[in-house]
C-alpha cells in the first residue's frame, strides 16, 4: 500500500504537550505527532497547554481551561474543539481524526466522529482502586453529569474505525460492542536515543519515576535491606513519598546504599541507564511503564511488579523477572538472583533490545498508525 501525505486532526492530543518533561502523555504525544509530521503528514493537534524547548513541526491549538466549574469542562472543551475542526474545513478537509489522550477517562466525545475515519487511543488500563488517586474539585457534580458523559463516550466509540489499546488487558475496560475494532498498538521508544552499552563494573539497580505509594518504592527498599552485600540503588524522581522513604532507608540501614537524585531531566535518563545493571519498577498494577521501554532499548534487564504493562513488555525469564506487587520476599529473591549473574543480565538486555527493534521503537509504532490511517482514508467513500 502506497503511503500518501495525510491530513490528521487530533481533538485531544494531551493536556500538556511537551518535548522534554519526563514521560507522561505529553511526551508520548510529542514523539508520535512530530514523527508523523516528519513523514510528510499535516497534523493539527488540540492540546490543553504547550511547553516545548524548540519549534513545533505541526499545527498546535492550545485549548486551555474553558470553564471555572471543572465538572462542565468536558462540554466546554468539546465545543471549542468542534469549532477548531470546522474552521479548518471539517470532515472534507481531513483524512482522519484521532482522539489520542482524553483529559479524563470515559470523557471522549467528538460529534464529527461519524463523518470521517475516527480513531481512539491507545487506551491504557486504569491503576488499581485505592492506588492513590486524588479526588478533584467538581467530583460531586461530575457524578450527576456522568450518565450524559458516558452516553457520549459510548456513542463516540461506536463511531470509531478502530480503538487502540496500549496493552491487551486494556481491552477489558472498553464496551463490548467495540471489541471487534480493538487493535493493540503500544507506545514507542526512541531507539536512537536509548542505545545499549556494556555493563558498568559494580552491581547496581535503578529506579526512575514518581515517588508515590502505588509505585512500590517502599517495597524496593525493604527488599534491598535483605540483600548482603547491599548493592547500589539509584533513585531518580520525587513525589509525596520522598521524605517518608528517606526515613525508611535510614531505619533499614541503607543510607550507604541508596543515592537519591531527585527530579532528573528526561534527557539524562539514557546516561542513568548506562550506569546501571538493571531497572527495577516495583509498581503495584503499572498500566504501561515508559521507563521499562527505555531500559529495554538501552539493553538492560528489568525487574518489575507484575502489572498489565510489565506483563506485556517484559518477556519473563528472557528479558527480566516479574514479581507480585508488594511482595518483598519475591522482589529480594529476584534482585539477588540477577545481580549475582551479570552474564544473564547481559543476555536479557540483548533480548530486550532485539524486541524493541522488532516491535516497540517509535519507527515501528508510527508506521503501524500510518498504515491504519492510510487504509481507512483510502476505503473512505468520496
Amino acid at each position: 500500500m502506497s503511503v500518501r501525505p495525510l491530513r490528521i486532526f487530533y481533538p485531544s492530543a494531551a493536556e500538556l504537550l511537551t518535548d522534554y518533561r519526563p514521560h507522561g502523555e505529553g511526551l508520548i504525544a510529542w514523539n508520535l505527532l512530530s514523527r508523523l509530521a516528519a513523514r510528510g503528514h499535516h497534523v493539527v493537534a488540540c492540546v490543553g497547554a504547550l511547553d516545548v524547548s524548540g519549534p513545533v513541526p505541526f499545527e498546535v491549538v492550545e485549548v486551555g481551561r474553558r470553564q471555572r466549574f471543572e465538572s462542565l469542562e468536558p462540554f466546554a472543551r468539546l465545543r471549542v474543539v468542534e469549532d477548531v475542526f470546522r474552521q479548518r474545513g471539517g470532515a472534507r478537509a481531513f483524512d482522519a481524526a484521532h482522539w489520542l489522550f482524553p483529559p479524563n477517562r470515559d470523557e471522549i466525545a467528538f460529534a464529527s466522529a461519524g463523518e470521517l475515519p475516527f480513531f481512539y487511543g491507545p487506551h491504557s488500563p486504569a491503576w488499581p482502586e485505592g492506588s492513590g488517586r486524588q479526588r478533584r474539585l467538581g467530583d460531586v457534580v461530575r457524578v450527576l453529569v456522568r450518565p450524559l458523559l458516558r452516553r457520549r463516550y459510548r456513542s463516540t466509540l461506536r463511531a470509531a474505525t478502530a480503538v487502540f489499546v496500549s496493552v491487551p488487558e486494556a481491552a477489558r475496560e472498553l464496551p463490548r460492542d467495540v471489541a471487534s475494532r480493538v487493535q493493540v498498538i503500544p507506545f514507542g521508544v526512541d531507539a536512537e536515543r536509548f542505545t545499549p552499552t556494556s555493563l558498568p563494573p559494580a552491581a547496581s539497580a535503578l529506579y526512575v519515576g514518581s515517588l508515590a505509594r502505588r509505585k512500590g518504592v517502599r517495597t524496593l527498599l525493604q527488599a534491598l535491606a535483605r540483600l548482603d552485600p547491599c548493592p547500589r540503588l539509584v533513585i531518580a524522581g520525587t513525589g509525596p513519598e520522598l521524605e517518608p522513604l528517606r526515613r525508611l532507608a535510614g531505619e533499614l540501614g541503607l543510607d550507604h546504599c541508596v543515592d537519591w537524585l531527585g527530579s532528573v531531566p528526561h534527557e539524562n535518563v539514557p546516561e542513568l541507564l548506562h550506569q546501571t545493571w538493571l531497572l527495577c519498577v516495583p509498581s503495584i498494577g503499572e498500566p504501561f511503564g515508559m521507563v521499562i521501554l527505555e531500559a529495554m532499548a538501552s539493553g538492560r534487564a528489568v525487574v518489575a511488579g507484575d502489572g498489565p504493562g510489565p506483563r506485556f513488555l517484559v518477556d519473563a525469564g528472557r528479558g527480566g523477572l516479574l514479581v507480585g506487587g508488594g511482595d518483598v520476599d519475591a522482589l529480594a529473591r529476584a534482585l539477588r538472583e540477577l545481580l549475582a549473574d551479570p552474564a544473564r543480565i547481559e543476555a536479557m538486555g540483548r533480548h530486550n533490545r532485539a524486541k524493541v527493534e522488532r516491535d516497540l521503537s517509535w519507527q515501528r509504532v508510527v508506521g503501524r498508525l500510518e498504515t491504519a490511517y492510510t487504509a481507512a482514508a483510502e476505503a473512505r467513500p468520496r
